[in-house]
């Protein structure tokens, strides 16, 4: 039997890789963290329980166009789809605390459906990440070599990453409770998105970028109009 050699050799350790995408994925457990601070915004603005599970399941009802993060891998590649999901991740975040802080102005009826807006973007995001994962662990593992154990280990890793995630911000600043300074979990989750996602995509976009025909993917045009395309669909609903 010929040996099992790394497909880029030139590139980045095929382990060091995997652990990059382990770690990235973990970013994409975060969004299952509303319940942390949903007796919060309940409490903030007199939402019922109805309310507060349409933004939750707004969140999981992105799932049915989460055919556009693949697309997008496919377009710009898993690095750079990695680290504009999870900077948007990140952005979300923030702008979710400051819609609950009442730093934008918006009226209490407007925080519902911009509570719902965000989450189906973060759900997008997360789907961005989680592409890119799985796009990256296809291309530096050969067809012949079984890289199902790595992605059953990256969707556990994703579930109990969210707990490590919520038990590190309670050992930091309390138990959660419904009080306002609940919200600063938000913060504390923007900060752990960008951590995750920033030093791997690079890995990850350093170990694919000249997988295909042995040159650089053209990659930066592409994801400018991608920039440019997020920051509208962000800012469209202020």
């Amino acid at each position: 039997m010929a040996p099992v050699t790394d497909p880029n050799p030139d590139g980045p350790s095929r382990w060091l890789v995997t652990v990059m995408c382990l770690y990235g994925a973990g970013a994409t457990g975060m969004i299952y963290l509303f319940s942390v601070y949903s007796g919060a915004l309940k409490q903030q603005f007199g939402f019922s329980q109805t309310q507060l599970e349409a933004i939750n399941t707004s969140m999981f009802a992105a799932g049915t166009i989460t055919v556009l993060p693949g697309m997008l891998v496919d377009r710009v590649g898993p690095g750079h789809s990695m680290r504009l999901g999870g900077s948007l991740m990140a952005s979300i975040f923030l702008l979710q605390f400051l819609v609950v802080h009442r730093r934008l102005g918006l009226s209490d009826g407007a925080v519902l459906p911009m509570m719902c807006f965000m989450c189906s973007v973060q759900f997008l995001c997360s789907s961005c990440i989680t592409a890119s994962v799985f796009s990256c662990l296809k291309t530096i593992y050969k067809p012949h070599e079984s890289s199902g154990f790595v992605v059953g280990l990256g969707k556990g890793w994703v579930g109990l990453f969210g707990a490590i995630v919520t038990q590190l911000y309670k050992y930091t600043a309390g138990d959660v409770d419904n009080s306002p300074q609940t919200f600063m979990f938000l913060i504390f989750l923007a900060g752990a998105a960008a951590a995750l996602t920033l030093v791997p995509s690079f890995i990850v976009t350093k170990a694919v970028s000249t997988q295909v025909n042995g040159r650089p993917q053209p990659y930066m045009d592409r994801m400018r109009g991608m920039v440019g395309a997020a920051c509208f669909l962000c800012s469209a609903p202020c």
